[in-house]
């Protein structure tokens, strides 16, 4: 899986941005975009039930989170983040990191998802 690219998205006054994730299968490639609110949730639902789970190290800063520089950082420590997790067998192939990529059907992990397994 490879963060492929970046997209600012949302109103004005409330702007975000998103990763996209270009995600491998046998038969296709196929894109998801998340935020990073998305991969500190996949951190809290892997490290609850992985406990040796490599953390995402890195602060939830809210000012400048637009500017090129930051989220090019940003990507690029999400992606040694992803490429952490996939190097570890237990965790590239579990339920919660199929559904953040999106390959079991589902496309969001919910909130209450984490707390049924915590």
């Amino acid at each position: 899986a490879a963060i492929v690219r970046t997209e600012t998205r949302g109103p004005k006054s409330a702007m975000y941005t998103t990763y996209v994730i270009h995600v491998k299968t046998a038969f296709h490639v196929r894109g998801v975009a998340r935020r990073f609110s998305d991969f500190k949730l996949l951190d809290r639902k892997l490290r609850a039930r992985f406990p040796s789970a490599p953390p995402l190290a890195m602060s939830s800063r809210i000012l400048g989170t637009l500017s090129p520089g930051f989220v090019q950082e940003r990507r690029q420590q999400l992606q040694e983040y992803l490429d952490k997790i996939l190097a570890d067998h237990a965790l590239a192939h579990s339920d919660i990191l199929k559904t953040f990529m999106a390959l079991n059907g589902c496309s969001e992990i919910g909130e209450d998802e984490v707390k049924e397994e915590e």
